[in-house]
Order: C-alpha cells, then sequence, then structure tokens
C-alpha cells in the first residue's frame, strides 16, 4: 500500500514538474515571439508559426504580406519596444496537443511623409484606430508620427504538427478559422476571430464550409482591408 501511495506521489510530482517546465518554455517562446516581431525579422517569425498557417499561404507569401501592411504611401509603421505585460491563460489540452491564449501589449508608431493639417488630424486617428484596432491613438505633431498602443492575442500551440514545440498564430487573421481546432475556436472570445457565418446575427461558429466560401471571404477581407488602406493613403497625400 505504501508503494501504490509513493509511487502514485512521486507521478503527480513528475507531472507537476514537467508542467512547470512545459509553462516556463512557454514563456520563453513568448518572449522570443515579441522579440522577432519587434525587430521585424520575418524570415525568423517564419519559424515558430503554427505550420497550419501555410497550408493556407506560402512563406514566402506570409513574409511578403507582413512587410507590406507595414509601408504603406506616405507612412511607414515601426514596432515600439516596451516592457511586456503578458497574460497567460491556462494550458488546455486540444485535439493532439495543448494550446494557450495569451494576452499581451503591443505599441506601434507611424512616421508620416506628410505634415497631417489640424483639421484633419481627427480623421487619421481614427483610421489608423481602425488599422490597429485600438482607441489609445494620437498624432504627434512635432515628430509627425502617429502612435497606438492596445492589447492583443495570439494562440500558442504545441502539437503533432509541431513536434511539440511552441508555435504562434494569430486568431484574428483570415486564415485562422480554417486552421484552428474547434476547441482552440470556442475559448477564444468571438470578437477576436473572424465570423464565417454571413448573417452577423448569428454569433455561433460555422464548423463546416466549402473551399469556394472560404476564400470568397477570405477575398473579401483582403479587398475591404485594401480599400481601407487606399483611403488612408489619399487623405495622407492630400487627396491625390
Amino acid at each position: 500500500m505504501k508503494i501504490k501511495l509513493f509511487t502514485s506521489a512521486l507521478l503527480i510530482a513528475v507531472s507537476l514538474c514537467g508542467f512547470a517546465q512545459d509553462k516556463a518554455t512557454l514563456d520563453k517562446d513568448m518572449q522570443k515571439f515579441i522579440d522577432i516581431n519587434d525587430k521585424q525579422d520575418y524570415k525568423s517569425l517564419v519559424d515558430i508559426i503554427y505550420p497550419k498557417v501555410f497550408d493556407k499561404t506560402s512563406r514566402e507569401q506570409f513574409i511578403s504580406d507582413l512587410e507590406k501592411s507595414m509601408n504603406g504611401k506616405g507612412y511607414t509603421i515601426y514596432p515600439e519596444r516596451i516592457e511586456p505585460q503578458i497574460d497567460y491563460g491556462a494550458v488546455q489540452g486540444g485535439a493532439d496537443g495543448y494550446f494557450c491564449i495569451i494576452t499581451y501589449n503591443v505599441s506601434n508608431k507611424v512616421a508620416l511623409e506628410n505634415k497631417v493639417p489640424q483639421k484633419e488630424q481627427a480623421e487619421v486617428i481614427k483610421k489608423f484606430g481602425k488599422i490597429f484596432n485600438s482607441k489609445n491613438v494620437y498624432y504627434d505633431e512635432p515628430s509627425n508620427t502617429i502612435h497606438s498602443k492596445n492589447r492583443t492575442q495570439v494562440v500558442a500551440i504545441a502539437d503533432g504538427s509541431t513536434n511539440g514545440q511552441w508555435t504562434f498564430v494569430n486568431p484574428a487573421a483570415a486564415y485562422a478559422k480554417g486552421i484552428l481546432h474547434e476547441d482552440i475556436r470556442n475559448a477564444l472570445d468571438p470578437e477576436s476571430i473572424t465570423e464565417e457565418t454571413a448573417d452577423n446575427t448569428n454569433k455561433k461558429a460555422t464548423t463546416k464550409k466549402s473551399d469556394n466560401s472560404a476564400k470568397s471571404e477570405t477575398q473579401t477581407a483582403v479587398e475591404k482591408a485594401a480599400a481601407e488602406k487606399a483611403a488612408l493613403e489619399k487623405k495622407l497625400n492630400g487627396g491625390k
């Protein structure tokens, strides 16, 4: 009886030790994820992105899209290094591994080529607020820069496709619904992920969709983002 109790206690201790080590590894990998993003080292970033992302796009296209998103006509976006405030959700079991929803703070600086007239500043701030999904946006007139701060989410996943290593995916990306397991989608805030159903009054996620429908929604999201970006660039360049 004593042997059985000792064995059970030993197994529990080993399990808890392994869990603590896994949390430590997750924190280390999350810090690496933030550092790589801050340095805009996108070639290194793809190595720690959830592999199933590249079932939807190539690594080269992923890098190209990130670079394009940071550069627009009349402005350039630079991540600002700040002390990270990271909130880790519970490490939960998924389909064939584990996942953790992480919330952390990000800060960006936008260098503008042209000065923004005072009467147009509110509109420019509003547009960049939409781009960054942030209400904490302001224009610094002396430096001619826009600054944005907000809290955002990323999902860390370690499963069979990652060989048990922690990798990361943006749940707000257009492709997220198609690659995230239902367990992860259910754990996420519905506001943080793109709705797949056309009926905005129905908040239940559609679990099965045709390839053509998924492509159509992605295309619509891309076109909408491009239109907003074009409108902003036109405003920054004096309506030209």
